[in-house]
Protein backbone atom coordinates (compact mmCIF):
# COMPACT_ATOMS: atom_id res chain seq x y z
CA UNK A 1 0.00 0.00 0.00
CA UNK A 2 2.76 2.44 0.83
CA UNK A 3 4.42 1.80 -2.54
CA UNK A 4 1.20 2.49 -4.45
CA UNK A 5 0.58 5.63 -2.40
CA UNK A 6 4.12 6.79 -3.09
CA UNK A 7 3.80 6.23 -6.82
CA UNK A 8 0.42 8.00 -6.89
CA UNK A 9 1.91 11.01 -5.12
CA UNK A 10 4.91 10.96 -7.45
CA UNK A 11 2.59 11.08 -10.49
CA UNK A 12 0.69 14.07 -9.08
CA UNK A 13 3.95 15.90 -8.37
CA UNK A 14 5.10 15.25 -11.95
CA UNK A 15 1.88 16.69 -13.35
CA UNK A 16 2.13 19.74 -11.07
CA UNK A 17 5.74 20.32 -12.09
CA UNK A 18 4.84 20.12 -15.79
CA UNK A 19 1.76 22.35 -15.57
CA UNK A 20 3.72 25.57 -16.27
CA UNK A 21 5.11 23.93 -19.43
CA UNK A 22 1.62 22.88 -20.52
CA UNK A 23 0.44 26.43 -19.94
CA UNK A 24 3.38 27.91 -21.88
CA UNK A 25 2.82 25.51 -24.78
CA UNK A 26 -0.78 26.68 -25.18
CA UNK A 27 -0.48 30.31 -24.09
CA UNK A 28 -2.42 33.09 -25.80
CA UNK A 29 0.69 35.08 -26.65
CA UNK A 30 1.76 35.33 -30.29
CA UNK A 31 5.26 34.07 -29.39
CA UNK A 32 5.97 30.58 -30.78
CA UNK A 33 6.11 27.56 -28.47
CA UNK A 34 9.71 26.47 -27.81
CA UNK A 35 10.47 23.16 -29.54
CA UNK A 36 11.69 21.37 -26.42
CA UNK A 37 8.21 21.64 -24.91
CA UNK A 38 6.82 19.38 -27.65
CA UNK A 39 9.36 16.72 -26.67
CA UNK A 40 8.30 17.00 -23.02
CA UNK A 41 4.63 16.59 -24.00
CA UNK A 42 5.42 13.54 -26.14
CA UNK A 43 7.46 11.96 -23.35
CA UNK A 44 4.67 12.65 -20.84
CA UNK A 45 2.12 10.94 -23.12
CA UNK A 46 4.18 7.73 -23.13
CA UNK A 47 4.44 7.38 -19.34
CA UNK A 48 1.03 5.73 -18.95
CA UNK A 49 -2.52 5.74 -20.25
CA UNK A 50 -3.76 8.11 -17.55
CA UNK A 51 -1.20 10.74 -18.57
CA UNK A 52 -2.41 10.54 -22.16
CA UNK A 53 -5.99 11.05 -21.04
CA UNK A 54 -5.06 13.96 -18.75
CA UNK A 55 -3.10 15.60 -21.55
CA UNK A 56 -5.92 15.09 -24.05
CA UNK A 57 -8.46 16.50 -21.62
CA UNK A 58 -6.27 19.52 -20.84
CA UNK A 59 -5.69 20.28 -24.53
CA UNK A 60 -9.40 19.91 -25.31
CA UNK A 61 -10.20 22.45 -22.59
CA UNK A 62 -7.56 24.83 -23.97
CA UNK A 63 -9.22 24.62 -27.40
CA UNK A 64 -12.38 26.17 -26.00
CA UNK A 65 -10.79 29.59 -25.49
CA UNK A 66 -11.62 32.57 -27.66
CA UNK A 67 -8.04 33.53 -28.45
CA UNK A 68 -6.80 32.69 -31.90
CA UNK A 69 -3.13 32.40 -30.85
CA UNK A 70 -3.98 30.06 -27.99
CA UNK A 71 -6.14 27.82 -30.15
CA UNK A 72 -3.51 27.68 -32.89
CA UNK A 73 -0.74 26.81 -30.41
CA UNK A 74 -2.93 24.13 -28.83
CA UNK A 75 -3.63 22.62 -32.26
CA UNK A 76 0.10 22.57 -32.98
CA UNK A 77 0.67 20.68 -29.73
CA UNK A 78 -2.04 18.21 -30.66
CA UNK A 79 -0.47 17.78 -34.11
CA UNK A 80 2.92 16.99 -32.56
CA UNK A 81 1.35 14.51 -30.15
CA UNK A 82 -0.61 12.78 -32.91
CA UNK A 83 2.59 12.43 -34.96
CA UNK A 84 4.95 11.41 -32.17
CA UNK A 85 2.91 10.77 -29.03
CA UNK A 86 1.55 7.58 -27.57
CA UNK A 87 -1.15 5.42 -29.07
CA UNK A 88 -3.27 6.04 -25.98
CA UNK A 89 -3.27 9.78 -26.68
CA UNK A 90 -4.49 9.21 -30.25
CA UNK A 91 -7.18 6.83 -29.01
CA UNK A 92 -8.37 9.43 -26.48
CA UNK A 93 -8.58 12.09 -29.19
CA UNK A 94 -10.59 9.83 -31.49
CA UNK A 95 -13.17 9.42 -28.74
CA UNK A 96 -13.16 13.11 -27.75
CA UNK A 97 -12.72 15.07 -30.98
CA UNK A 98 -15.64 17.50 -30.76
CA UNK A 99 -13.47 20.42 -29.61
CA UNK A 100 -10.94 19.85 -32.36
CA UNK A 101 -13.71 19.93 -34.95
CA UNK A 102 -15.05 23.17 -33.45
CA UNK A 103 -11.66 24.89 -33.03
CA UNK A 104 -12.29 27.48 -35.79
CA UNK A 105 -15.46 28.58 -33.98
CA UNK A 106 -13.67 29.04 -30.66
CA UNK A 107 -10.58 30.67 -32.14
CA UNK A 108 -12.39 33.25 -34.24
CA UNK A 109 -12.69 35.68 -31.29
CA UNK A 110 -16.08 37.02 -32.38
CA UNK A 111 -14.94 37.02 -36.02
CA UNK A 112 -12.16 39.55 -35.30
CA UNK A 113 -9.75 37.39 -37.31
CA UNK A 114 -12.09 36.49 -40.19
CA UNK A 115 -10.13 36.13 -43.40
CA UNK A 116 -6.74 36.36 -41.71
CA UNK A 117 -3.87 33.94 -42.06
CA UNK A 118 -4.20 32.98 -38.38
CA UNK A 119 -7.77 31.79 -38.74
CA UNK A 120 -6.88 30.03 -41.98
CA UNK A 121 -4.13 28.16 -40.11
CA UNK A 122 -6.67 27.02 -37.52
CA UNK A 123 -9.04 25.78 -40.22
CA UNK A 124 -6.30 23.58 -41.72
Amino acid sequence: KITSLGSALNEKVTVLNLYPLFKKATSSSPDPTPGYIYDVLVEFSYKNKKNSELLGDYLNKRLQRHTVHGVLKTLKCIHQLVDKGSRNFRAYLRENDEHIKNAPNFGSQKNAYTGTALLEDIKK
